[in-house]
């Protein structure tokens, strides 16, 4: 039998006990402990390796008693009366806005705490071999957060960054409950009833949801459709290798939009193809428009892979060919997440003349005296870039570097530099081919808006985790608790981001707050717990569904205003272990906290 080794880290949390009006209460304490694994598959040896930061945050309701906190999060503000309302409970790193960068900007000062888009940037950023002066969770156990008296409406949310180094690998995730007492049931419990079971009823109530943090913001971001042009190199330079891997990278990634293939339609989701070479190819259009067809999608890149491959690198004509995709769009992709993703393999050496008569409708940047051929079809890259966010302003700009051919710093520099107009701008980079093929794992990342795991009350989650679930943030579709390793997808070296918010809600159904959607009571807030069906027979499976079919309560109860007084003093607890497994030779994914799980060490 082969060995696949793993790394695993732990979390542990617990929801203290509950309290209303004169009871105590708190929200316990969450530890992680970690270890470092070496691993051998088949006749390669190596190492899989997961480190931990985190970062969580607290949103009180009408908070009356003092609590530890670093501080509070800028541009947090809420309810509109001006002042911040989210705290950051604990974090690792602990960063803080230096003088400089503070006096850049006129939303932070010098010593704020991170904005969630900063902290996300930035733990996206944190390699395997960046300083241990960070405090990564690496070995030792960290406490994540410690809460007393938590009241009905307050709500938190927690991010685990997973940091896995080396090599790709599956990604595991178990929960368990490690408590779940009544503890002391006093008269308000009594009198709402609380039958004074030895398992307290906290966990029924409180409400969580987990999701693929994409951009490791704390935030649940997205659920609007994405739209992207993926702007094709084929000058000579793109090898039959590089060509293959191009289009091979174009189909893994197509698999991200439709994961299932169970119908041909992409959903809110538009793609749309354009290649470039030199003059004499100018750009071509792969696909008429942009599309929500994944067979009009595959259909152009099999003309890609069709293509003559010659000349120069004139990345403008692309450029404007994605403009032009834009400005002819079916009226729904207005609602979604803009980006085009420019491929490269080297610089930009090809430029338009005066006499071209080629469609390049962008007006070049001035080059300066005496500047190289370079400089100027970077100046004609960059009018394209001009022209496309005139038309587009909410485009992003993502840039992928292939081949040994950028590894020079100017270039890579520059298409950092393009990137980066744009404020949420990404560029990658991939040394060989193999990485142009994985390329799926970082620009799905990317791309994607944060994808649902679960919601539900905690005691679902605890128990359908409870076995060990495969994560797969890289799909829209078998995304769910009870997902098993044929589900799973093998996640490049590089940082996975999952969250999870928590909330008690106090009645059956309440008013929207100013900064909510709708209201969130029992009944308004969606459940995908496993097994649940839909008991008050109005068409939704809730919370209230959950309470009734698995908390013990009757469906009358819940109209009980005083029914949340049952979680007066209960604890819940629970653990989180995660797991790395290396994919290669693993062709079984086994979980490794099954019953007869992969081989650690503890």
């Amino acid at each position: 039998m082969t060995d696949y080794s793993i790394s695993r880290r732990s979390v542990l949390a617990g929801l203290g006990t509950i309290g209303i009006a004169s009871a105590g209460a708190g929200l316990g304490t969450t530890a992680f402990f970690s270890d470092e694994e070496q691993v051998s598959a088949s006749l390669q040896a190596g190492k899989i390796d997961l480190k931990l930061d985190y970062r969580a945050t607290y949103l009180p309701w009408n908070r009356a008693t003092e609590f530890d906190s670093l501080g509070l999060i800028p541009d947090t503000d809420l309810d509109g009366d001006g002042e911040d309302d989210r705290y950051v409970l604990d974090e690792v790193p602990n960063p803080r806005y230096s003088t400089s960068e503070a006096a850049e900007r006129d939303d932070v000062e010098e010593g704020d705490l991170y904005t969630e888009d900063d902290w996300g940037e930035l733990t996206k950023a944190i390699g395997c071999g960046d300083d241990e002066s960070l405090g990564l969770i690496d070995g030792a156990e960290g406490v994540m957060f410690t809460l007393d008296d938590v009241k009905p409406k307050d709500e938190g949310e927690f991010t685990l960054s997973l940091h896995a180094c080396d090599n790709p690998a599956y990604m595991w995730l178990k929960a368990v409950s490690t408590d779940d007492g009544e503890n002391v049931v006093y008269e308000p419990e009594d009198s709402n009833g609380d039958a004074g079971d030895a398992a307290g009823e906290l966990d029924d109530f409180v409400y969580v949801e987990a999701w693929y943090d994409t951009n490791c913001n704390n935030l649940r971001d997205g659920g609007q459709g994405v739209s992207a042009v993926f702007v094709s190199d084929r000058s000579g330079s793109m090898t039959p290798a590089r060509q293959t891997a191009q289009a091979q990278g174009l189909r893994n990634l197509l698999e991200v939009f439709n994961p299932d293939g169970a119908t041909d339609d992409l959903g809110d989701n538009y793609l749309g193809l354009v290649s470039y070479g030199d003059r004499p190819l100018v750009a071509e259009r792969r696909t008429s428009s942009l599309t929500n067809s994944e067979s009009d999608f595959e259909a152009a890149i099999a003309d890609l892979e069709a293509a003559d491959y010659t000349g120069g690198t004139g990345a403008y004509y692309g450029l404007d060919a994605a403009r032009q995709l834009y400005a002819e769009a079916d009226p729904a992709v207005a609602d979604t997440d803009k980006y085009v993703v420019l491929f490269t393999d080297g610089r930009f050496n090809d430029e338009p003349s005066a006499s071209d008569d080629d469609g390049f409708e962008g007006a070049t940047r001035s080059p300066e005296a005496g500047a190289t051929e370079i400089d100027r079809a970077r100046n004609t890259v960059l009018a394209a870039i001009d022209d496309l966010r005139a038309a587009v302003p909410d485009v992003t700009l993502v840039t992928v570097g292939i081949g040994s051919a950028i590894e020079s710093p100017s270039d890579q520099q520059f298409l950092a530099d393009i990137a980066d107009e744009n404020a949420a701008g990404e560029t990658l980079f991939f040394a060989d081919v193999e990485d142009l093929e994985r390329l799926i794992t970082e620009v799905a990342r990317t791309l994607l808006p944060d994808i649902l795991l679960y919601r539900g009350s905690l005691a679902g989650f605890l128990d359908a985790a409870d076995g060990g679930i495969a994560l797969n943030p890289l799909q829209t579709e078998n995304v769910r608790v009870d997902a098993t390793g044929d589900d799973a997808t093998c996640v490049d070296p590089g940082v996975t981001c999952i969250a999870v918010n928590w909330y008690l809600p106090c009645y059956n159904e309440q008013s929207a707050e100013a900064w909510e959607a709708s209201g969130r009571g029992f009944s308004q807030l969606p459940s995908s717990r496993p097994g649940l069906e839909d008991q008050d027979d109005d068409g939704m499976l809730t919370l209230a569904d959950e309470l009734v079919q698995f908390g013990g309560f009757d469906a009358a109860d819940l109209d009980n205003d005083g029914l949340i007084n049952v979680v007066q003093t209960d604890s819940a607890g629970f653990r989180f272990d995660v797991a790395a497994v290396q994919c290669r030779h693993n062709m079984d994914n086994a979980n490794p906290f099954g019953p007869e799980p992969v081989s650690a060490d503890e």
